[in-house]
C-alpha cells in the first residue's frame, strides 16, 4: 500500500514516466515476494499491463481535472489538491475494475463488483492521499529524507488498519460459522445437511475442490465430492481417499499448503488438478477420527492459519448434524416399522389411513383396504416353533411388498394379520388384487428350519383369508370404518366360509 503513495508523489514531482517506473518496480517486487513461479508468469504480464493502463488513465484524469502538465521537480509551488484526489479515485477504480473483469471473464472466478473487501481497501488506501501530500511538501523542503520521516509513521498506521481489517474479517467469518451451525442442526435430512454444508463453506473460504470422507475400518470412503473446476474428470474412483487425507488420518493433525510445489505430485492430479492451496482437517466424533474434510483451490496463499480453525469448527458442526439426522431416522423407523418384518406398524398405518381418508373426502377419490389373516398359523408355531413362524411372517411381508402396487401402504396389523391400504383404488380393483395375493400366498413354498439344531430347510404351505372394503368416503364417515368393514368381510365372508378365500364387504 505504501508504494501507491510513493507513486502518486513521484507522478506529481517527476511526471508520468517516473510514476510508471515506480509502479512497475512495485509489481515485480510484490510478485517476487509472493514467490510466483514460472508456471504463473502470466501474472507478471497481467499486473504490469494493468498498472500501466491504470497509470495512464489516472494521469489523464489528473490533467483533465486541472493538474499542471509540467512536473514540479521539487520546486516550490501550489500543490494541486483537487487533481491529486481525482487521480487517486480514478487510479483506485480503474485498478479494481480491471481486476474484476480479469477474475470474472478470464479465470471464471465469479464475484461481485462491490464487496466488503473493496470498502476496506478504499478506507485503507485513502491514507495514501495525505501521505502523498505530506511527502510532496516535505520533499520540497528536505529532499529524499522525507520518505523516512513520512514512511515509518505511515507504515505503522497502515499496519494497524490492516490488523483491524483482519480481525473484522475473522469476526465476520465466525458469525457465518455460527449461522451455518444453527442451519445444519435444524436440518434432519442427511443429504440436505451435506448440501447446506457445501454451500456455507464456499461462502466462508475459497473452494474449488471439496472431498468429505468417512472412515470405515481404517479406509476412507467418499461421502460427498464437489469439483467446481471446469476440467473435472467425471468417472474416477475416489475410494480410499487422496494421500493427504490418509496422512491426516495417520497423524490426527490438519495439513495446510499454500503453493502446489510444497505438496503436489502426479498422484494428486486425479483429485486436485490445477490446485495450488490445500487444506485437510480431521473430523472427530467423541475423540476419535470419523472422517476427513479436504479442500483445495486454484490460487496460492488462500488458506491462512485462521482458516484451519474455522474449517475445523465447521466440520464439528457437520458431524454433529449428521449424527442427529441418523439418530432421528433410526428413531423414526422404530416408531413406524415392525421390528420383525420391516413393514409399517399399526400406528403408522392408522395415521396414513386418516390422512388419505381426509384427502379422499376433499377430492372425492376412491379408497380401499385389504385385511389379510394367515390361516391356521398357530399350527405352524406349535409344530415348528416360533422361530419358524417368524421366518414365515418375514417371507409373507416380502411377497406383499413386492406385489402390492405403489403408492399403496402395506402394514403388519398384529400377530399374523396384515393390512393393505389401496390409494385411489375402488373396491372392484381391490378385490382383483386380493385374489392375486391369495393365489400368490397359496402357491408359494415358504422355507423354514424344523429345529435350531438342523441346517436343513423344508417348505410349508400357507393360505390366507382376505377381506376387502372400498368406498368413496363421505365427510361424516369415520376414517377407521373402512378397516372395520374389511375385517368383518374377512371373518364372515372368508374365515367362516372355509378359509383361503377373498370376501368383499357388501
Amino acid at each position: 500500500m505504501l508504494f501507491q503513495g510513493v507513486s502518486l508523489a513521484a507522478f506529481v514531482q517527476f511526471g508520468l514516466f517516473a510514476e510508471i517506473l515506480v509502479s512497475q518496480a512495485a509489481v515485480i517486487f510484490s510478485l517476487m515476494y509472493l514467490r510466483v513461479g514460472r508456471q504463473d508468469f502470466y501474472r507478471y504480464l497481467f499486473n504490469s499491463t494493468m498498472f500501466f493502463i491504470t497509470s495512464v488513465i489516472a494521469a489523464a484524469a489528473y490533467w483533465a481535472a486541472g493538474g499542471p502538465l509540467t512536473p514540479m521537480y521539487g520546486q516550490q509551488g501550489t500543490i494541486p489538491y483537487i487533481p491529486i484526489v481525482v487521480y487517486f479515485i480514478v487510479h483506485l477504480l480503474v485498478n479494481h475494475i480491471l481486476i474484476y473483469f480479469f477474475r470474472n471473464y478470464f479465470i471464471g472466478q465469479r464475484e461481485r463488483l462491490i464487496t466488503r473487501s473493496l470498502v476496506w481497501e478504499v478506507a485503507a488506501t485513502s491514507l495514501n492521499v495525505p501521505f502523498a501530500l505530506i511527502l510532496i511538501f516535505l520533499y520540497n523542503e528536505i529532499g529524499l529524507a522525507s520518505v523516512l520521516y513520512v514512511g515509518i509513521p505511515f507504515l505503522s498506521v497502515a499496519l494497524v488498519v490492516r490488523l483491524y481489517h483482519s480481525a473484522e474479517e475473522t469476526k465476520s467469518m465466525m458469525k457465518k460459522v455460527n449461522k451455518a451451525g444453527h442451519e445444519l442442526n435444524s436440518t434432519l435430512d442427511e443429504e440436505a445437511i451435506i448440501q447446506t454444508f457445501s454451500t456455507w463453506i464456499r461462502s466462508i473460504v475459497p473452494v474449488d475442490y471439496m472431498f468429505i470422507y468417512s472412515l470405515h475400518d481404517g479406509r476412507l470412503e467418499p461421502e460427498h465430492i464437489d469439483r467446481f473446476d471446469r476440467h473435472s474428470a467425471v468417472a474416477l474412483d475416489y475410494g480410499g481417499g487422496d494421500r493427504w487425507s490418509k496422512k491426516v488420518v495417520q497423524t490426527g493433525d490438519p495439513i495446510r499448503f499454500i503453493k502446489q510445489n510444497e505438496w503436489k505430485s502426479k498422484d494428486d492430479d486425479a483429485f486436485f488438478p490445477h490446485a495450488e492451496s490445500l487444506l485437510s482437517v480431521p473430523i472427530y466424533r467423541q475423540g476419535a477420527i470419523a472422517g476427513v474434510l479436504t479442500l483445495a483451490v486454484k490460487k496460492q496463499r488462500m488458506y491462512g492459519k485462521e482458516a484451519v480453525s474455522i474449517v475445523e469448527f465447521l466440520s464439528s458442526f457437520l458431524i454433529a448434524a449428521i449424527d442427529n439426522a441418523r439418530y432421528y431416522k433410526q428413531a423414526k423407523q422404530k416408531s413406524e416399522r415392525c421390528a420383525l418384518t420391516r413393514l409399517y406398524n399399526y400406528s403408522y398405518f392408522e395415521m396414513i389411513l386418516e390422512m388419505e381418508h381426509e384427502r379422499a373426502v376433499e377430492q372425492q377419490l376412491p379408497l380401499s383396504a385389504l385385511l389379510i389373516d394367515l390361516d391356521h398359523f398357530k399350527h405352524v408355531n406349535d409344530t415348528y416353533g416360533h422361530e419358524a413362524g417368524n421366518h414365515v411372517l418375514i417371507q409373507v411381508a416380502e411377497l406383499l411388498q413386492a406385489h402390492v402396487p405403489y403408492p399403496s401402504v402395506v402394514a403388519r396389523f398384529g400377530g399374523e394379520e396384515f393390512a393393505v391400504l389401496l390409494i385411489e383404488r375402488c373396491q372392484e380393483e381391490a378385490a382383483l388384487l386380493a385374489e392375486e395375493l391369495r393365489l400368490l400366498l397359496a402357491d408359494h413354498p415358504f422355507q423354514i428350519r424344523e429345529s435350531l439344531q438342523q441346517d436343513q430347510e423344508r417348505s410349508v404351505n400357507i393360505t390366507a383369508s382376505i377381506g376387502v372394503a372400498g368406498t368413496v368416503p363421505e365427510e361424516e364417515e369415520e376414517f377407521f370404518s373402512l378397516v372395520r368393514k374389511a375385517d368383518r368381510a374377512m371373518y364372515t365372508g372368508a374365515k367362516q366360509a372355509g378359509r383361503n378365500k377373498v370376501a368383499a364387504y357388501a
